[in-house]
């Protein structure tokens, strides 16, 4: 049954707000849990590993996500400008992976990319082949203009 009301004309239930309230509303559970199932779990939110951030002059080292994959440890994680102008982030990111007791599992050195031109936030991913279960700190250091590796 079809019935028009100024002018529109609407099915059965399609003119009822609740029923387009609760179509979003599904839409948007449902977009959330497909999201986070996509991730690996955190292993530094569960208590087994400590994050180490050391930021430049150039960038702020911000969330960060270490999880378990298949073939090792998948670290990523997001940098922020401590500057304002235009342009992107000057230096590179090195990530190190050590054991329990002090000695390094894993150095890598990795770049990063913003997502748009003119955002002030760029994004890294990487993944380096170490057992989970021998990581007990992620030390992520990044080395700006002027830095000095070390």
């Amino acid at each position: 049954m079809r019935f028009s009301t100024c002018g529109r004309t609407f099915g059965p239930n399609l003119g009822s707000r609740r029923f387009i309230q609760r179509g979003i509303l599904l839409m948007l559970v449902l977009g959330a849990i497909a999201g986070c199932s996509s991730l690996p779990p955190n292993l530094a939110s569960a208590g087994r590993l400590q994050i180490e951030r050391v930021d430049s002059n150039n960038a702020i080292i911000g969330q960060v996500h270490v999880g378990a994959v298949a073939d090792g440890v998948r670290v990523s994680g997001s940098l922020r400008k401590t500057f304002l102008r235009r342009g992107r982030i000057p230096g590179h990111l090195h990530i190190e992976m050590h054991a329990a007791d002090g000695t390094v599992l894993e150095t890598r050195v990795t770049g990063y990319h913003r997502r748009f031109a003119k955002s002030g936030r760029a994004y890294f991913a990487q993944t380096l082949a170490v057992r989970p279960d021998d990581v007990r700190t992620v030390r992520l250091v990044h080395h700006g203009l002027g830095d000095r590796h070390g």
